[in-house]
């Protein structure tokens, strides 16, 4: 689980917090995980609840509402719901993130404040359970002295501690170079929790990039359409994306994280449900193959002779 967003002044680096852009900082309920819960509920294009307390609402009507009460106390059946509260709760926010809300007294709205963050502190829970995290690959059984690496495998853990320098930012539980299997190594999370720029071109294919018209409602998505540049830590650290800076004098360092993204886990990177299965990787979906990956890294640097080159994800 990543650590709660800090700046480490002896690296001059941020560690910790949740999302592309770091901004589920961990910093009010000493969780990122838990923080991070908090978006996709009342998330326009996720799961578009139009009020935050709509969570507490549908728990109280869930089959598990009694076992919520038991492990969190009795704040959930103690809101005072409204009569509309069902209709409100099945109006979907708009996409300008506006919404009706449930009218609530100034206790309830504290109490249903309150059994949100329960929420999202038990979804982390379960995150870090060993039901979710069971590190029970045979990377883990390796790791344990209870496997052996095929030949193929062994290579390619070699390369990625040494010449690939993978273990760079992908932390492997090892120095770079050495071969594994000290108790040190024990479920290594395969990042450093810090960020990086790697260059990485915009996904043109993501609708954002072409939703600078008014909807029907006159809201319009991204005023800057295909010159739009997403800034990443940078502009959360800036504080021009709304979301609170745990910190104030970490906006002056923001010019510094700009184009910035949070460095993944590597854990379960090729996890898929069948294998002609397409995944997207990078924060933004522009490359579909750890092959794509890969050759990304060796030819980031050089440029193709002509635009739209047909192998821009291959040599250039």
């Amino acid at each position: 689980m990543a650590p709660i967003l800090h700046f480490n002044a002896t690296q001059q680096d941020f560690y910790g917090g949740n999302f592309w852009d770091m901004r589920a900082t961990g910093a009010r309920l000493q969780s990122a995980a838990a923080e991070q819960s908090q978006g996709p509920p009342t998330n326009p294009v996720e799961m578009g609840l139009p009020d935050t307390a709509c969570v507490a609402y549908r728990l109280s009507r869930g089959n598990y509402a009694t076992l919520f009460v038991k492990v969190c106390g009795p704040s959930l059946q103690s809101i005072q719901w409204p009569a509309d509260a069902e209709k409100t709760c099945s109006t979907p926010v708009g996409r300008n993130s506006v919404g009706p809300q449930l009218s609530l007294s100034t206790e309830d709205r504290n109490r249903a404040n309150a059994v949100y963050d329960q929420f999202a502190l038990a979804i982390a829970a379960y995150e870090a359970s060993p039901g979710v995290n069971a590190f029970s690959s045979k990377f883990d059984a390796f790791l344990a002295g209870q496997a052996t690496l095929t030949a193929q495998e062994q290579h390619g853990y070699a390369l990625f501690n040494g010449h690939a320098q993978c273990n760079t930012c992908h932390l492997s539980g090892n120095a770079n170079g050495a071969t594994g299997g000290t108790v040190a190594d024990a479920a290594p999370l395969f990042t450093d929790f810090t960020s990086s720029n790697l260059g990485l071109p915009k996904n043109l294919d993501l609708p954002f990039y072409h939703e600078n018209k008014p909807d029907q409602h006159g809201f319009v998505a991204n005023p800057q359409g295909l010159a739009f540049v997403d800034l990443g830590v940078g502009a959360f650290l800036s504080g021009s994306q709304g979301t609170p800076v745990p910190d104030q004098s970490w906006i002056q360092l923001a010019p510094q994280f700009d184009g910035k993204v949070q460095v993944p886990t590597l854990r379960n990177v090729d996890l898929r449900p069948y294998p002609g299965f397409v995944k997207s990787y990078m924060h933004n979906g522009y490359l579909k193959s750890l092959k794509e990956v890969v050759h990304f890294y060796n030819t980031r640097d050089a440029k193709c002779p002509t635009a739209n080159d047909p192998n821009v994800k291959k040599t250039c």
